[in-house]
């Protein structure tokens, strides 16, 4: 499975190294080998905090 580091944080709700992620260039729009999203991966997790920065972005 090919996620980035950014998937990796959407999954496991790390907000906090999802933001600089961000703001450093990492692309929201990343599928991983499933064509998932960062967003599709909070989501499935329940991640709240990280849904509502995904979105804002």
């Amino acid at each position: 499975m090919k996620r980035t580091p950014l998937h990796l944080a959407a999954l496991n709700g790390r907000d906090k190294i999802a933001r600089m992620l961000l703001e450093k260039g990492a692309d929201i729009q990343a599928k991983d080998g499933d064509q998932e999203t960062p967003l599709h991966l909070a989501c499935s997790k329940g991640h709240a905090g990280m849904i509502k920065l995904l979105i804002n972005r």
